[in-house]
């Protein structure tokens, strides 16, 4: 038995990611509702969450410097999880970099801006 419905749970998730509500569907609250479902599925959510900063975060900053490959960021100015200025510091601290700024969008660019999200990995692939 579940004391908040998954659905509940991933709506008030996307809720918080997303800087335009009204681009959180149904589908999209179902997709991400199901995994909870499944068994260990919300030991699985919570020790993700628990791991999204590493305990060796400072080794693993101090090794920027040896990444040579491009790196594409795409960041957007209304991320309320992940600040924009967190994607400009780690433009700074990567050599290859380039940071491409999306107004209108949370934490989501994928789902909020899908094309324009597209056009910049399709640039920066090509």
């Amino acid at each position: 038995m579940y004391a908040v419905l998954p659905e509940i749970e991933s709506y008030e998730g996307l809720y918080a990611a997303y800087h335009d509500p009204s681009k959180i569907t149904l589908d999209a609250v179902r997709a991400y509702a199901l995994p909870l479902y499944e068994p260990g599925g919300r030991y699985a959510l919570l020790k993700t969450a628990e791991e999204i900063i590493p305990a060796n975060l400072s080794a693993l900053i101090e090794r920027y410097p040896t990444i040579h490959q491009p790196v594409q960021l795409i960041w957007c100015t209304d991320d309320p999880i992940v600040p924009l200025w967190v994607g400009r510091k780690l433009a700074r601290n990567l050599r290859n970099t380039h940071l491409s700024v999306l107004r209108n969008c949370g934490h989501a660019p994928q789902e909020e801006l899908p094309l324009q999200t597209l056009t910049l990995m399709r640039k920066f692939l090509r």
